[in-house]
């Protein structure tokens, strides 16, 4: 018997797709509860699918440590992009960042992985911007995983039911190659200049504690 890993449900169109430990995604018809289309096959058991409203895409993830993406403007779905995480990865979930184009996976070794889908956003038939850019976690055996895209912060759960916290602003500033900005999270000037001086993050926002403390915007006025 096969195990459902992830599932989606296309509400526009009534259909549902769904991935299983039996190496296929497939879509059904809900008005008719049956199987319409199978739409891949893979040499490993799927692990989870996630969509992308905004582009139209569905992502899948293998235990062989595999992503494949499929636009789903037309049916049956395309596959339009594949690649794979360094080593020997059994990813357990990801996470989609459509903004900064760029997807967050996590594995049973414990490994995050940042991919960098580059201008496939705009263009669903190019595959060249398709690449694994960064590596970096514990040893934990990870089960999901999510990204505050305010506080620049990883949050993944592991086997033994922990939450764990990262915060990669550094790590995002010295992975990829453009101008940071933190927006939120930043209490302390140590840690400001230290992330200023020490990382490629180049700036750091102050809005909310100019607006709690209207001195400090007369002050610093003062000294201009």
């Amino acid at each position: 018997l096969s195990t459902v890993t992830g599932i989606w449900f296309d509400s526009l169109e009534k259909k549902i797709y769904s991935v299983s430990t039996d190496k296929r995604f497939v879509a059904s018809e809900i008005n008719y509860n049956s199987q319409i289309a199978e739409i891949s096959r893979s040499p490993f058991d799927y692990t989870c699918l996630k969509s992308d409203i905004k582009y139209e895409r569905l992502f899948t993830a293998s235990e062989g440590g595999v992503i494949d993406i499929f636009s789903f403007k037309r049916f049956p779905p395309n596959k339009i992009c594949s690649t794979s995480i360094t080593g020997v990865g059994n990813i357990r979930d990801i996470y989609i960042n459509i903004n900064q184009f760029y997807v967050f996976t996590c594995d049973v070794k414990g490994k995050i992985s940042v991919l960098d889908f580059g201008s496939i956003n705009k263009n669903n038939n190019s595959s060249s911007y398709c690449s694994e850019i960064s590596q970096f976690g514990g040893k934990t055996a990870l089960r999901a995983i999510i990204y505050d895209e305010i506080k620049k912060e990883l949050i993944t759960g592991d086997e033994n039911g922990k939450i764990v916290y990262f915060d990669i602003g550094k790590t995002l500033a010295d992975t990829f190659n453009i101008p940071i900005l933190v927006t939120g999270g930043v209490k302390d000037l140590n840690v400001a200049n230290e992330a200023l001086n020490k990382s490629n993050i180049q700036y750091i926002g102050i809005s909310r504690a100019l607006l709690s403390e209207i001195e400090i915007g007369r002050a610093v006025q003062q000294e201009c």
